[in-house]
């Protein structure tokens, strides 16, 4: 029986060594894959946007517009493969405050309204004057992923956003008159890859949305509940608690622009990538205010100091000669003896980047949207 007894055990423990060595693997080919397929994604981006501030053919601003959101869709689905790996690692923090729950519903309607309208579906978001307590980010992305299941499933009718106060908790409801979900597989739409089979229509997707809904309900102390009917469609349900106004300290900041004080900034970026070193400098020669010093090495970037005193640093992570840009801006900083405002942009968040944040560097992750890009700096010269 002892015996029996510890071969049991170690089947067991093999069992679970195997588990999170794929589990471990798994994880860092998601990473991997989608640092490799940002590069071009995020050169893409940012030329969508340059051509946009420069072509007044209203046929073409209207064929770039819908690439953009072609584009959006992409990032999505990167996005997803990404925030699976950063679940599963444990590596996402979550930071709980008080937030007015209507500023992330009308983001949430911007989003979605155009996708909606293009399938003939009436998007319905219900206001509210709630203020509920939770991780801003994190709740945005769980109703971004809720409400992109939601349109995408649903052929006819309407995809509907409710809000309604139980005690000190927020009930929130998203429902659609979609084609519903069998009761079998009620208890598989979580899992990773899984899709409701329709035999009437085929849907595109990866099955990646709801498997992140549930991860990320966990990390906010809630649950996702589904009821759901074949042929009526289905409701996802998930409750917040309550929160207080007064301990709300800002509201949302919208697009910036230029201060008329700005003047002018000379702007040293640094990136391996050709496409994304010549799409950067296309986005930002567009704007008036700069002066963009473009290079690829970091041999270059120093090089380029004899001839300019750079007003602020656009690095990549991942240079050649095995530097990374941190340490790039850390020398350019003591050659120049002051630390230049400079923002590190990168694919990869297995990266430990927190010594960037603490050095007073801005991080921003791939791809990076062409106009947080430019609000970030002029946060940057207007602080």
């Amino acid at each position: 029986d002892i015996t029996m007894r510890r071969a049991a055990e170690n089947a067991m423990l093999e069992a679970k060594m195997l588990a999170e060595s794929a589990l471990s693997l798994k994880s860092r080919f998601l990473a991997t894959a989608s640092h490799d397929l940002r590069q071009p994604l995020q050169s893409l981006i940012l030329l969508s946007r340059a051509l946009l501030k420069i072509i007044d053919d209203p046929r073409a601003h209207k064929m770039l517009i819908q690439q953009k959101r072609s584009l959006n869709s992409m990032t999505q689905l990167l996005n997803s493969l990404l925030d699976i790996s950063k679940l599963e690692s444990g590596t996402v923090e979550v930071n709980m405050t008080d937030i007015e729950l209507q500023s992330i519903l009308d983001q949430k309607e911007a989003e979605f309204a155009a996708l909606a309208n293009n399938k003939d579906l009436e998007l319905i978001i219900e206001p509210t004057e709630a203020v509920v307590y939770s991780d801003p980010i994190l709740l945005s992305q769980l109703l971004q992923n809720l409400l992109a299941n939601a349109i995408r499933f649903t052929s006819k009718g309407f995809v509907h956003v409710t809000c309604k106060s139980e005690d000190d908790h927020l009930r929130i409801e998203v429902e659609d008159s979609g084609p519903g979900i069998p009761p079998d597989q009620l208890v598989k739409i979580f899992e990773e890859f899984h899709q409701v089979k329709h035999s009437e229509e085929h849907h595109s997707g990866f099955g990646l949305g709801l498997s992140i809904v549930q991860r990320i309900s966990n990390l906010l102390g809630t649950s996702i509940e589904v009821t759901s009917e074949v042929g009526s469609g289905s409701t996802f349900t998930f409750t917040l608690p309550l929160g207080e106004y007064e301990h709300i300290e800002a509201a949302e900041k919208g697009s910036l622009t230029p201060s008329a004080d700005m003047g002018e900034v000379k702007v040293l970026l640094i990136d391996d990538n050709t496409e994304v070193l010549k799409a950067t400098e296309a986005l930002l020669i567009t704007e008036p205010n700069f002066k963009v010093r473009a290079t690829s090495s970091p041999d270059e970037a120093y090089q380029s100091l004899k001839e300019i005193q750079p007003d602020l640093i656009i690095s990549d992570y991942y240079l050649s000669d095995k530097v990374n840009g941190l340490e790039v801006i850390r020398t350019i900083r003591g050659q120049l003896g002051f630390s230049v405002p400079a923002i590190l942009v990168t694919g990869d968040t297995t990266v430990a980047l927190e010594k960037a944040v603490v050095e007073g560097v801005e991080v921003m992750i791939k791809p990076v949207d062409a106009d947080d890009l430019l609000n970030v700096i002029y946060e940057l010269f207007q602080k």
